[in-house]
């Protein structure tokens, strides 16, 4: 391989040496003194607005084609033939039953937990967790180191987060807009999720990786340094 910098051929090792050291550039913390207080979390702020606005976006297209929708289904409910198909809303979009876009409100919590509770205390306490658990990401994001993997899982579980807090403001008693579905993942309709549902569930897996990963490095170095100590010996 030619480096375009230098105009010399790389071998083999040197260019794997290079890919090795482009990945382990992501782990690596961001100088924090060569940036301005606010463009230091431009990234986080770039995935937060893309998982937040592609969230918002595909309900509220969800929202105005089921209200279009509910409407044909009054207009032709004396035909029957026309009736029997709009009887269940669904939009295909991959074959064999792959991926479906359905409609479906979530007034509870994770899984529908809560789903049965009074209105009247089941509303005022979803919005108290949502508060409580967007504060505990934002405290968590402002105290951990930040490299770029850390800036992109926290941009994508803060912008999933507010994603359905604002459904709950919104929509007190008829709850998140749900409408991912996927039957051939779990054989029969477990529960429907949202773009804001992914951003959160991705985003805590790659954390949980890359915390993984932090704690091998460290218990690496721990042991590379032992073993300098033990060879002095």
């Amino acid at each position: 391989m030619i480096n375009t910098e230098t105009g010399t051929v790389n071998t083999a090792d040197e260019t794997a040496k290079q890919k090795k050291e482009g990945i382990a550039a992501l782990f690596e913390p961001i100088p924090q003194s060569s940036f301005m207080p606010l463009t230091q979390h431009l990234l986080t702020i770039a995935v937060f607005i893309t998982v937040l606005g592609l969230d918002r976006m595909t309900k509220w297209f969800l929202l105005q084609w089921h209200t279009a929708w509910t409407t044909g289904r009054q207009l032709f409910a004396f035909t029957p033939i026309v009736y029997k198909f709009l009887q269940n809303f669904k939009i295909p979009v991959l074959p064999n039953n792959i991926l479906n876009f359905i409609f479906s409100r979530n007034t509870g919590w994770v899984f529908g937990i809560g789903t049965g509770l009074d209105p009247a205390f089941r509303v005022p306490i979803s919005l108290f967790f949502s508060l409580i658990a967007i504060l505990f990401i934002v405290y968590i994001y402002l105290i951990t180191q930040k490299h770029i993997l850390h800036k992109i899982t926290f941009g994508m579980i803060l912008g999933g987060a507010i994603g359905n807090c604002i459904d709950r403001v919104a929509f007190p008693l008829q709850g998140v807009i749900d409408f991912i579905d996927m039957p051939w993942l779990h054989g029969t309709r477990f529960a429907t999720y949202n773009i804001a549902d992914s951003g959160i569930v991705v985003g805590v897996l790659l954390l949980i990786i890359i915390l993984w990963i932090e704690e091998y490095k460290e218990k690496k170095k721990e042991h590379v340094a032992l073993s300098g100590i033990q060879k002095d010996l």
